[in-house]
């Protein structure tokens, strides 16, 4: 419970970006959470007891007892007043709190007279939410039992760092599992060419190289998950370097040319300039990889694919990948980069989709202090662009 007066020690915006990266706004309810709630009013004997999130609009409870509703306006609670201090609020008797005594909570039907909250205070500093206990009876509480409060809070803000975590390593398993799939049907389409070509055509050179580099990348990605099996998360983390995009677009042309030619597709280049990024190779090959992926995959047979690198007027260079596809409906542009989506338009070779490639690429493309996006054009199908900075020399 909040009020929208209060001053906030961070910036409102911060907060509420905080807030949304644990990705715990109107989710299901989980048992971890009404077990405090629960503890918390049996060990200060409340019928009122609840964990709230506050974000922009409103007061959203994560679990409760004593209280039927799921959320209420902002404006009209008084958590506010707890995000505003580095201690707990208590309001012992509402009719004798100054600034209590005339919230609505107090004169309306609810009643309350009693009300303490302890703010959850996350690892950078902002205060998201807090632990509340009330009831209708004016209560004393002693230092010993705001400590109390204050620990219990302290707990949901460790069972939400541990959520988070969870989520984080579920999304990098399936970033590796995306990966690694990609690259794997590479190794096996090539090496079923190589197979056929390489003891009476001089370009089975060509494709052993190509199987290389993919067994390379499937090799930086089981590190990857060595990695995350002892909680250290590098896949969302970036090592880099002064990058000439040119012959990383050539590589990863490559790569995924023989996946387009199984579908009559044409891949094209088109390079207007020889640039240099700040970034990281392998990170902005999976970006490109992605795009070219999805192009491939619900572009019709004998299509055209063009993957065009240009320089914008503002000092940032343009990935673009243009495919002849069915285009984005508005549900797909509204969900297009969020995990596990699957696009209305459905692969045309029959290939499966793991939901999780512009997802990927968009976190990728941030960590890069970039942005993509994607629009239908005027001719017919998707473009995806990507603007990244150039490197500064």
């Amino acid at each position: 419970m909040t009020d929208t007066s209060t001053p906030f020690l961070f910036t409102e915006k911060d907060r509420l970006q905080t807030l949304n990266s644990y990705q715990v706004l109107d989710t299901d309810p989980e048992h971890s959470f009404n077990n405090i709630v629960q503890l918390a009013g049996y060990v200060f004997n409340v019928p009122i007891a609840f964990i709230s999130f506050i974000d922009a609009e409103r007061i959203w409870f994560k679990a409760s007892q004593g209280i039927e509703a799921q959320q209420m306006p902002r404006a009209v609670g008084l958590c506010g007043h707890t995000l505003s201090q580095n201690e707990a609020f208590i309001v012992e008797n509402a009719l004798e709190h100054e600034i209590a005594r005339e919230n609505s909570l107090v004169t309306g039907p609810m009643a309350l007279r009693f009300y303490a909250s302890a703010p959850l205070v996350v690892r950078n500093g902002h205060k998201i939410g807090t632990l509340c206990i009330a009831d209708v009876q004016p209560r004393k509480m002693e230092q010993s039992d705001i400590d109390r409060l204050q620990q219990m809070a302290g707990m949901v803000v460790e069972l939400l760092e541990l959520r988070l975590q969870t989520q984080e390593q579920q999304d990098v398993l399936a970033h590796l599992s995306h990966e690694l799939k990609n690259s794997i049907s590479l190794v096996i389409g090539y090496a079923g060419l190589l197979k056929e070509t390489v003891e009476e055509d001089e370009n089975g050179g060509h494709f052993c190289d190509v199987i290389l580099n993919a067994g390379k990348r499937m090799g930086k990605l089981v590190e990857e998950a060595l990695a995350l099996a002892a909680n250290r998360s590098p896949v969302f983390e970036l090592k880099k370097a002064k990058l000439a995009l040119t012959p990383l677009i050539q590589e990863m042309v490559s790569r995924y040319e023989l996946m387009a030619k199984e579908k009559g597709q044409r891949l094209t280049v088109d390079i207007t300039a020889d640039i240099n990024i700040q970034g990281d190779g392998l990170k902005i090959s999976e970006i490109i990889g992605n795009l070219l992926s999805n192009a491939i995959k619900y572009s019709p047979f004998d299509a055209a694919i063009v993957l065009k690198i240009q320089m914008a007027d503002n000092g940032f260079i343009h990935i673009i990948v243009a495919d002849e596809g069915p285009g984005l409906t508005d549900y797909d542009m509204e969900k297009l980069f969020q995990p596990f989506t699957r696009l209305t338009a459905k692969p045309t070779g029959g290939e499966s989709s793991t939901g999780m490639g512009l997802y990927i690429a968009q976190k990728l493309v941030e960590l890069h202090d970039g942005k993509i996006w994607a629009k239908n054009a005027a001719e017919g199908g998707a473009q995806f662009w990507v603007e990244l900075p150039c490197c500064e020399d």
